[in-house]
């Protein structure tokens, strides 16, 4: 179970107004008596099972908020809260009001009743925690990605102009400087052989050259994604789904 909404002020509050809804609705079928009758014998019953709510929770629960709690425990602690309720309810109608016995009646309805409304609203406000709390994990998660997307741009960025760089200011000069150093070699020449040699060397040169300046061209081409644009949008659970 959840541990700290296994029992809470919100949830056990939440609960109240169909325990007391549904006590009154018993009693007025039992004939207690009148309607002021039936509304202290069930704020009876109601105030003494919240007092052992109270100290069942401290005792059998009191790790709650720090980890998770046993299944059959919170259902021992949410169904004898009702078992509590519906004997409390029993003993003040026969021995203050004076009115006959139905204690099985009470006592089964109050077990099944408020046992119930207990684990619901457990269940209820749990899982709504739960959600809120995967909800800002994703929450977290979707800015980490947008920062490392907006740092691996200005990386790409980076990157792209080195290479850019290191093409024009280094390899192009030193290609441009082997191309005249060709020419000049194949002028001072003493034999067709050695020119003919030299002509190759500045003919693979001038490829080059003009293959370089292909792939600077290419690199001003490259288009890198925007981080602005490309937003990591992870779709947050409905409070209402899963429950």
């Amino acid at each position: 179970m959840t541990g700290r909404w296994v029992v809470s002020l919100p949830s056990v509050t939440a609960c109240l107004p169909f325990i007391f809804f549904f006590a009154l609705e018993r009693e007025n079928g039992l004939d207690l008596g009148s309607f002021a009758d039936q509304l202290m014998a069930v704020s009876a019953g109601v105030l003494v099972a919240l007092l052992y709510l109270y100290f069942a929770q401290a005792i059998f629960l009191s790790t709650r908020r720090s980890r998770k709690q046993s299944l059959s425990i919170s259902l021992f602690v949410w169904f004898s809260t009702g078992y509590i309720q519906g004997v409390v309810t029993d003993l003040y109608a026969h021995q203050v009001l004076n009115a006959n016995s139905h204690a099985v009646t009470r006592l089964w309805s109050s077990f099944f009743t408020t046992g119930l409304s207990l684990a619901l609203a457990a269940y209820w406000f749990g899982t709504i925690n739960k959600i809120r709390n995967e909800n800002s994990a994703l929450k977290q998660l979707d800015q980490l990605l947008n920062v490392d997307s907006r740092e691996l741009s200005a990386t790409q960025i980076e990157a792209k102009d080195s290479a850019r760089n290191h093409l024009k200011d280094a390899l192009l000069p030193k290609i441009s400087q082997m191309q005249d150093l060709a020419l000049e070699l194949k002028e001072s020449a003493p034999s067709a052989t050695t020119q003919t040699t030299f002509d190759e060397i500045e003919s693979q040169a001038r490829n080059l050259y003009i293959e370089i300046e292909s792939i600077l061209e290419q690199i001003e081409k490259t288009e890198l994604p925007d981080s602005d644009n490309r937003r990591f949008d992870l779709t947050q659970i409905k409070l209402m789904s899963g429950i």
